[in-house]
């Protein structure tokens, strides 16, 4: 019987909620990181305010994504579109937007929300160990969103900005096991072959 090698702790995360860093784990190949707290918006709108919805995100000069699933991402952020009527805003701020004219509502999330990143020319096999949808085959080209759950049982959105980048977003409350759940998946990708 084999001694079982111990596993290397987790790099820990800071415990006080909004000073967190950024924190990276990986090697060239693929790589992930702790994002540092940024913003987070929910915009969800009536079925007949869509059309005065986007035409209020777009004064701010925000396009919004027409169809369930597609997203557009700028250099400042990102713009997703979830489900009908509902849009995530990453990095974005759609709040002045609401000029209470409006049937709808923005939702500021920043608080609630974790981010992550997977990159690397092995993002793309990381990314489905991580997630319950096959990346492989007919997927439309990036950016594309999708809203799924980890192989862990974890809630996520997941922007597939270009090709082998990825970014996560999970409820805070999971961040420290989406966390773990990260640094043991990659770990078939970071083992030294030379021991």
């Amino acid at each position: 019987m084999s001694a079982v090698e111990p596993m290397k702790p987790v790099p820990p995360l800071t415990t006080e909620p909004g000073k967190a860093g950024l924190q990276q784990i990986g090697n060239n190949d693929v790589a992930a990181m702790r994002l540092p707290p940024g913003r987070f918006h929910v915009v969800t709108a009536w079925p007949d305010s869509l059309d005065r919805c986007s035409k209020a995100l777009s004064r701010l000069g925000l396009e919004v994504p027409e169809k369930v699933g597609d997203a557009i991402v700028t250099a400042e952020g990102s713009a997703m579109r979830v489900a009908p009527g509902r849009w995530f805003f990453d990095g974005l701020d759609p709040a002045p937007a609401a000029d209470g004219s409006e049937q709808f509502v923005i939702t500021d999330l920043s608080d609630g929300m974790a981010m992550f990143s997977i990159h690397g020319e092995k993002a793309t096999r990381l990314a489905q160990k991580l997630i319950m949808v096959d990346l492989s085959g007919d997927r439309p080209a990036p950016p594309v969103v999708m809203q799924t759950g980890s192989s862990h049982g974890i809630g996520l959105t997941m922007l597939w900005s270009e090709r082998n980048q990825f970014k996560l977003f999970c409820e805070r409350s999971y961040e420290r096991d989406f966390w773990h759940m990260l640094q043991t998946e990659l770990a078939e990708f970071t083992i030294d072959d030379t021991i």
